[in-house]
């Protein structure tokens, strides 16, 4: 069952403002193919001669993943200045998957080329798609990220649900390092870049051979004047953008495309392998027996938790179902994968997940199976997760289990092979010619490079 639309948290949470800055709704236009062919080659050779690679992204290297931009033709800016209502998300940020943009990305920051991403989108796709918190500048901030409000701890924790606040608001949780009251990490219009996230991105800027823009307006600084540094020590300024930006004229490339085409063709043209996409999720099962109604009898109940509290939510489940009694090729061991029962004998669906069972006298019985009905998995047709359970041996007993599982899985080398080769076109000679406009310098990198 797929998800139900969501409204944008992030955008509403945001104070209001009526002048958002910049230019809203310019029209979105592709360069002709023989001309955005031309371009990427030349961006193959920037990038296989050089040795440091800074990424900047914005809104669009998202849109493919079903998160709306911001300054496009139906963005969020672009409706709030016609009086539109904001959009609604098809797939919620929580459920969102990386892009193919997002992974090439990932594939680059392992190979050494991308030195860092600065990045203006608070998704959290970044991260999650796996490039390190190391290699990272989220300049606003994430809508997933809880901050220790203690400044010489200030840890970040990385939530499977929207925090919820912008602002560096307290959540009403504690940190898991230090125990001190933790907040969002996700600025409002007038709070400042983070310092240590900034002063990191224009290291990188300054220091690298190649500016990389994918998807972003660059129309808000001081983030869009970051690019300009690199022009500045020297480097060359590439932008990938439906749209114009006012950084145009101080590129070396300027090509209209879209973000997922053209890091196709170019991590094609690297010899670069786009490395899969795997997301764990985890949540707490709480079993707690007391005495029942009826002597003798007791009650069994179970919940679904979230790790970060009872509170929270659990934005991959959709609901859960329960059975008593030792599933069929069960262990005994309350960890391992378990049979899905024919029939359950309690079920929760909705939020929050609980599920009581009375138990009869002399009908005890010392393991069950949960079910958690996923609203997302690595396997559409079987979204679902099997666990079996010990139950607590005692009236007023209570057990926690983590359940850890795989809840999606997503291979974009197959689409990205594709994507590269209708981008050159058979007619170009396919991705060997894309490899082959980058020169000698591409082949020794790509005899560097980490298959990922």
């Amino acid at each position: 069952m797929a998800a139900a639309p969501s409204s944008l948290g992030y955008a509403a949470a945001l104070t209001y403002r009526e002048d958002v800055g910049g230019a809203l709704g310019a029209p979105e236009t592709t360069d002709p193919a023989p001309e955005l062919r031309a371009k990427v080659r030349h961006l193959l050779a920037l990038l296989a001669a050089a040795k440091s690679v800074v990424a900047f992204t914005g809104a669009g290297i998202s849109t493919s993943a079903g998160v709306p931009d911001f300054r496009g033709p139906a963005g969020v800016w672009t409706l709030q200045a016609k009086g539109k209502p904001l959009p609604t998300l098809a797939t919620p940020f929580s459920l969102a998957r990386p892009t193919l943009t997002h992974q090439a990305l990932l594939a680059l920051v392992r190979s050494g080329l991308v030195t860092r991403i600065v990045s203006q989108n608070v998704d959290g796709l970044h991260r999650r798609s796996g490039v390190p918190r190391s290699a990272l500048s989220e300049l606003h901030g994430s809508c997933f990220v809880e901050a220790c409000a203690r400044a010489s701890c200030a840890a970040e924790t990385v939530r499977d649900f929207e925090v919820g606040t912008v602002g560096f608001r307290g959540t009403g949780r504690r940190c898991g390092a230090c125990g001190a009251r933790t907040r969002d990490w996700c600025l409002d219009w007038e709070n400042p870049l983070p310092r240590a996230d900034l002063a990191a991105a224009e290291a990188a800027a300054d220091g690298a051979d190649v500016a990389l823009c994918l998807g972003t307006s660059l129309q808000i600084v001081p983030a869009s004047a970051l690019p300009l540094r690199t022009v500045k020590a020297g480097g060359a300024l590439a932008i990938v953008n439906l749209q114009p930006t006012p950084r145009d004229g101080a590129a070396t490339i300027v090509a209209r495309g879209r973000c997922d085409d053209v890091m196709a063709a170019v991590v094609a043209g690297l010899g670069v392998t786009v490395p899969v996409f795997q997301r764990t999720d985890a949540l707490l099962l709480r079993l707690r027996v007391t005495p029942g109604p009826r002597k003798q009898s007791m009650v069994l109940t179970l919940r679904a938790a979230s790790t970060a509290g009872d509170g929270c939510p659990v934005p991959m489940v959709s609901g859960m179902e329960v059975a008593l009694g030792a599933p069929p090729g069960w262990e005994g061991d309350g960890g391992g994968d378990a049979s899905d029962p024919d029939a359950p004998d309690g079920a929760a669906t909705k939020f929050p997940f609980v599920v009581r069972l009375t138990l009869a006298p002399g009908a005890v019985r010392a393991s069950g199976t949960v079910i958690l009905r996923l609203c997302d998995a690595a396997d559409p047709g079987a979204r679902r997760v099997v666990r079996g359970f010990d139950m607590p041996a005692t009236p007023g007993a209570a057990t926690d289990h983590v359940v850890e599982f795989v809840s999606q899985i997503v291979d974009h080398g197959p689409a990205a092979a594709e994507a590269a080769a209708r981008f050159w076109g058979a007619e170009e000679g396919g991705e060997g010619e894309a490899g082959a406009a980058a020169g000698g310098a591409s082949a020794a990198r790509r005899a560097k490079r980490i298959k990922t």
